[in-house]
């Protein structure tokens, strides 16, 4: 009996270390995922913020070289919101 016993003591714990072998492995595999996963969303974010960047120069080239429709623009793009408020609320 006692020799039953020590054998599923063995089976145990080789199951036991298998078991932790498995969760050793996944919570690897899951922080190099995270690691790709952050590289990805930093370069998206560098890309988006260069893109923005280079929105805001024409925009400031645009308005620097034709004042007047930006202020015009301006004046309808307020209208249009101011509008849309006041149907809104009422």
């Amino acid at each position: 009996m006692l020799e039953t016993r020590t054998g599923e003591a063995v089976e145990l714990e080789h199951a036991g270390q298998a078991v932790g072998e498995a969760v050793e492995e996944g919570t690897r595999r899951l922080a190099e995922r995270w690691e790709d996963t952050r590289t990805r969303l930093r370069a998206r974010a560098r890309d988006a913020a260069q893109a923005t960047r280079r929105a805001a120069r024409a925009t400031d080239g645009w308005v620097q070289d034709h004042p007047w429709p930006a202020v015009g623009l301006a004046a309808f793009v307020g209208v249009v919101l101011g509008a849309l408020a006041c149907r809104r609320a009422g």
